[in-house]
């Protein structure tokens, strides 16, 4: 999957939690449903490609672990001097 423009994670996985239609590739016909599941584990897991290659997740327990996470769960505190 390219990644390539603006991508708002946490717009993209409020509407993925809420089961919307634009992120359902049967009813929508696109595949964005995968760009907020690739942006989790590489952007915010810290996985590689060849990770996920190697060893992909299973789709459902994917899922569920993303819509598990919270928002602020992936605010970073600020670095102390």
């Amino acid at each position: 999957m390219g990644k390539a423009g603006d991508f708002d994670f946490e717009d993209n996985h409020a509407l993925f939690a809420a089961g919307a239609g634009a992120l359902d590739r049967d009813r929508s016909g696109l595949y964005r449903e995968f760009h907020p599941k690739v942006a989790y584990l590489l952007d915010k897991n810290g996985w590689t490609l060849e990770q996920v290659f190697a060893n992909p997740p299973d789709e459902e327990e994917l899922d569920a672990r993303l819509r598990a996470q919270r928002p602020h769960m992936y605010q970073f505190a600020p670095a102390v001097d």
